[in-house]
């Protein structure tokens, strides 16, 4: 056996198993199947978050999961204002786990002023705290 007919051997088995391995996996993105959280948040720690999210750098790969949590963030900001919420006011937010986690690792990589470091904490605070209410609900 030469060398060319191993390699393609050893590339048909890597290759299938990949395949059989990724049938295999459940689908985060499978709307039925995916965990939502529904942290209580201040509304004007949405606007803090929304800015803050704005000026993270990114790299070219994470450009799905900016804009998803972007949108996202928008899209809660517009509830607020069409009820007319207070920025005192609390609302609760519906998001995807994904969703929450790309949020949280964006806005870890921000560079913020200690001055916002309790409007910071506050709000990762609550979307963790929503994870764990998931975690301890009964299935």
């Amino acid at each position: 056996m030469n060398f060319k007919s191993l390699f393609l051997i050893i590339a048909t088995i890597l290759f299938t198993t990949n395949v059989f391995a990724q049938q295999n996996q459940p689908n985060l993105q499978d709307p039925q199947k995916q965990i939502i959280l529904k942290p209580t948040v201040i509304v004007e720690d949405l606007a803090f978050a929304y800015t803050t999210l704005g000026n993270v750098e990114i790299v070219g790969n994470e450009v799905e999961s900016f804009l998803g949590c972007k949108i996202m963030i928008e899209g809660f900001i517009k509830t607020a204002q069409t009820t007319n919420k207070k920025p005192a006011d609390t609302m609760i937010v519906e998001m995807p786990l994904l969703t929450a986690q790309n949020l949280i690792n964006l806005l870890s990589r921000a560079r913020i002023t200690g001055a916002q470091a309790e409007q910071y904490k506050r709000f990762v605070d609550a979307i963790v705290e929503s994870g764990k209410n998931i975690r301890n609900q009964p299935k």
